[in-house]
């Protein structure tokens, strides 16, 4: 049940900011933590937000649907390295990253697959010399940048990014 919920919430959010609607919970997407949705109307700050997953996600539907565009940081077009590297800032994290996918693959510390946990980056090449990365916002689903589909989140068994997954780090 909570893994739908957390999806939901994602296609939620904005219906609910225009028509003022509420929804049932469902079982799909990543684990939810014991953060309330939608938000209380208290009209409290998001600092009462406490679940890095619940601040990825909060962060990700602001983007979601960004189009894609190499060397683009901004709502009118963002790549993935941008795109990771922005969410790492709005989440007010102790390390900067660098700008290029090639740059940010050499921090942190590589972890093992069976090892992965949300937060970590996870790297793909996606032919002999373009590589990709995206956030895991659990074990199963990653946030990113696609080429074709803009800022979105995928199944990391997903076909496609199974065959090209290539390594993953942890930023401490």
């Amino acid at each position: 049940m909570k893994r739908r919920f957390r999806l939901s919430v994602l296609f939620i959010l904005p219906c609910l900011a225009l028509v003022g609607c509420s929804s049932t919970p469902t079982e799909e997407g990543p684990q939810r933590s014991a953060v309330h949705w939608p938000f209380p109307s208290d009209d409290r700050p998001l600092d009462f937000v406490t679940d890095p997953i619940d601040e990825y996600l909060l962060i990700f539907s602001r983007w979601e649907g960004t189009p894609y565009r190499l060397g683009g940081a901004s709502e009118k077009g963002i790549d993935c390295s941008a795109f990771v590297q922005i969410l790492h800032s709005e989440l007010s994290s102790p390390v900067a990253l660098p700008r290029t996918t090639r740059d940010q693959v050499l921090e942190g510390e590589k972890v093992s697959y069976k090892q992965r946990q949300a937060g970590d980056l996870v790297f793909f090449k996606t032919s002999r010399s373009v590589r990709h990365v995206g956030i895991l916002i659990d074990k199963d689903h990653f946030i990113h940048a696609s080429t074709s589909k803009g800022v979105t989140m995928t199944r990391l068994d997903n076909p496609y990014w199974r065959k090209r997954f290539w390594q993953i780090r942890r930023i401490s």
